[in-house]
């Protein structure tokens, strides 16, 4: 107890240096002072009875205490950036400035940008001499680019202090990470290769490899799911499936936690401890989940649990089980010891509280409720379900109670239905995560088997994912919206805290566990085929539309039960959660991919969408985009096992049931494309419009649909019976609908008629 009272002193000295200024020899000149008294403390007021009888009630030296509180204070003066011809930041508003910096973490790829963190080792400016500095920059690039750790670059732009944004503040989130410059579409020039820390390389390959093979083996959005729930990787999660996350409070089930952490820290130390002496697998587990931390990104909630861990580890090791308490306050003391500005972070306030409220509300009201529950007079199941229930409801209610102070402070909003829906989905967590890391290593291994077993973790990770996007929908029903000041927020986190001080045989094994695992095996296979039969074909052309941004890609699903996907932007994160959605789990493979008028932002991502769906055939239309994307796009299809075809004029496909696709024109200017089934007729223009008259294409006898990415030189649209585009700019059409932003609808056809099912529209 002591180790915790100095790291909360140690913590609270560093909250008060961040909010009252102070220059940092005025804390450091105190902290000297109580020492001494801490080391002459017992000769100078020994004599004194009201010291003996103070000193016997506290369980540290009376000037203790005050010297952690000011050597925190200390340690966050120091930490405060330093304005000085050797800080990267002294450069900050100049332009013309060359870096010469190393790629400190792996790039961050989104939809449309690349976000790459570097570490400066010299800067010149003006052309001048290159003289040393430190610091680490944040560099803003166009989506595609690729750059690996350990990269030496020397990159040319101006310098920025990081910009704010409406919703949030930016700066102040990369100056908690100990980032204060910013460079914005510089010129870059790779001038060395592996110069990191070749250990940091292998992590964050493997991190990369791990993500690649979740998406491997199962459809999104599961499988970014995974990936964030595993390592980190939470980029490729569609921003409507983040968005019902925050809705309902699981956002949590995203990150890496302390159950993770858990889970994995004991497994490490039950295989190190069979393999190794007992000392050695102290130390080899240790090493192994401070490496898991860094692949996982090293955020404040990973590295929080991970120190935690450690120390459980080490505890266990010596007898010392109950350790968890001592072990926050250490982590939280030694976090800010290394980054006191990290304490500004929400993460860290969140991780934070939310594993102090489990620890010193919902244990102890845990344990109450349990041994009230629970007795040997009762079926072993049931003191199962109450035991589980405590677990998942006592516990989840305790965390939400903690972080409720900082949540209204920070967001202004609270949704009470995740008091409902965290209960209903933690429980499958740890399935999930498990299944999903054994499918995550056998799939790197064979990848068959972990398809197979991809299969399994697919079940919990989907449940998730479509309660909390059903639940979604209703998150406003309930929700707390109020504007919590500091002093306020401080308030509720005082009561909180003084509502905290104040307050059988082998064989039955066998049967036991053999008629769970049938239950579920049954129930996977019963849910593995009604997933099939609902998808199955139907006989009739479906063509769903879905919009990202001003383009529109389009999946058909052909009378023939094959499947194809036109689109120009592939990797879209969004565009390969609703394909998944549209196809059996277990056969997501497309008859085709087609690449109408592909761009430079095309290639983002195409490498991972070949082997996410498999095409069977990739349509690309060889003379648009220019030389430079023509050449990126061979270098990714070289290694693709699709067979590569360019869109010829007049090629024709057979769809089945007597629907054919026909490619009208192939350009520099973009690709038209027409499906023709019995008296109907779809028309598909990609690129740049040619003053498209619709006049001559359709007739009384072929009814017809146009979809467009521009409509802006349509020059008669009369014959088509609905004109489908993404440009809400072209007014003067009055059978033309605008797909919106983010949402899809679908035309089905039975050869006979043309349906347009606006029910479908508003995905998002």
């Amino acid at each position: 107890m002591p180790l915790l009272w100095i790291s909360i002193a140690f913590v609270a000295g560093a909250v008060v240096s961040l909010i009252v200024s102070t220059a940092w020899p005025v804390p450091a000149v105190l902290a000297g002072l109580f020492i001494l008294l801490v080391i002459f403390e017992q000769r100078l007021f020994s004599r004194f009875v009201s010291y003996t009888r103070l000193r016997a009630s506290m369980i540290t030296p009376l000037c203790l205490l005050p010297a952690a509180i000011f050597g925190g204070m200390l340690r966050a003066d120091l930490g405060k950036p330093a304005a000085s011809p050797q800080s990267l930041s002294w450069y900050n508003g100049q332009a013309g400035v060359t870096l010469r910096a190393v790629a400190s973490q792996p790039v961050e790829n989104h939809d449309k940008s690349t976000l790459l963190t570097v570490s400066a080792e010299s800067i010149s400016t003006g052309g001048s001499d290159f003289i040393p500095v430190k610091g680490e920059a944040v560099i803003l690039l166009p989506a595609g680019r690729n750059y690996e750790y350990g990269d030496r670059l020397e990159v040319t732009g101006k310098l920025e202090t990081p910009p704010e944004r409406a919703d949030f503040s930016y700066r102040q989130y990369l100056e908690n990470r100990g980032v204060f410059s910013y460079l914005s579409y510089p010129r870059i020039t790779i001038i060395g290769r592996n110069t990191g820390n070749p250990l940091l390389a292998v992590v964050f390959t493997l991190r990369d490899r791990i993500a690649q093979v979740c998406e491997q083996v199962m459809p999104q959005p599961e499988a970014a799911f995974l990936s964030g729930m595993l390592v980190g990787r939470d980029e490729e999660i569609p921003d409507d499936l983040k968005q019902a996350f925050q809705n309902t409070g699981t956002s949590h089930l995203v990150a890496i936690s302390g159950f993770n952490i858990t889970i994995l820290s004991g497994l490490i130390l039950a295989l190190a401890s069979r393999l190794l002496p007992r000392g050695w697998s102290v130390l080899a587990s240790a090493i192994l989940l401070c490496a898991y931390a860094i692949m996982a990104g090293a955020s404040p909630s990973v590295v929080r649990a991970a120190i935690m861990g450690v120390l459980a580890i080490i505890g266990l090791s010596i007898g010392r089980t109950r350790t968890a308490v001592n072990s926050l306050g250490l982590a939280a003391a030694g976090m800010v010891l290394v980054n006191p500005l990290i304490l500004r972070d929400i993460g860290f306030q969140l991780s934070f509280a939310a594993t102090a409220g489990i620890l010193l509300i919902g244990a102890p009201l845990n344990d109450k409720f349990v041994k009230k529950m629970t007795g040997p007079a009762r079926s072993p199941e049931t003191n199962l379900f109450w035991r589980s229930l405590g677990d998942f409801v006592i516990i989840t209610l305790s965390a939400q109670a903690a972080t409720l102070p900082f949540l209204l402070y920070h967001f202004y909003r609270y949704p009470l239905i995740g008091l409902l829906v965290n209960p209903l989905v933690l429980p499958v967590q740890p399935a999930a995560m498990v299944l999903g890391g054994i499918s995550a290593v056998a799939g790197m291994l064979f990848l068959p088997l972990g398809k197979l077993l991809g299969m399994l973790a697919w079940i919990p990770l989907a449940y998730t994912t479509r309660l909390v996007e059903g639940f979604s929908s209703f998150s406003r029903i309930g929700m707390i919206d109020l504007h919590v000041n500091l002093w306020q927020a401080v308030v509720l986190g005082c009561l909180l805290t003084a509502a905290v001080i104040l307050k059988g045989t082998l064989l039955k094994q066998l049967e036991r566990w053999l008629y769970w695992c049938t239950l579920i095996g049954l129930t996977a296979i019963l849910l593995f085929q009604l997933n099939a039969l609902y998808h199955r074909p139907d006989g009739k052309l479906h063509i769903r539309i879905f919009r990202q941004a001003n383009d529109l890609s389009a999946l058909i699903l052909s009378p023939g039960g094959q499947r194809l996907l036109v689109t120009n932007r592939p990797g879209d994160k969004d565009l390969k959660a609703f394909v998944d959605r549209q196809m059996p789990v277990l056969d997501r493979r497309l008859a085709a991919l087609i690449l109408p008028n592909p761009t430079a932002t095309t290639t983002n991502g195409l490498e991972d969408v070949l082997l996410h769906f498999n095409p069977e055939w990739l349509l690309v239309n060889t003379r648009a985009g220019g030389k430079r994307v023509q050449n990126a796009l061979f270098d990714i299809t070289a290694g693709s096992e699709a067979p590569v075809q360019s869109l010829d004029l007049s090629a024709r496909f057979d769809l089945g049931a007597g629907a054919i696709l026909t490619i009208e024109r192939g350009d520099d200017s973009g690709a038209r494309l027409t499906i023709l089934w019995g008296k109907n007729l779809v028309n598909f223009e990609y690129g740049e419009s040619t003053g498209i008259d619709t006049s001559g294409q359709f007739t009384p006898y072929r009814p017809g649909v146009l979809i467009l990415d521009h409509a802006d030189s349509l020059s008669n649209s009369g014959a088509a019976e609905m004109i489908l585009t993404a440009d809400i700019h072209q007014k003067s059409v009055v059978n033309m609908v605008t797909v919106p932003d983010g949402g899809w609808l679908e035309i089905c056809s039975d050869g006979e008629a043309i349906q347009i099912l606006e029910k479908a529209i508003g995905f998002d």
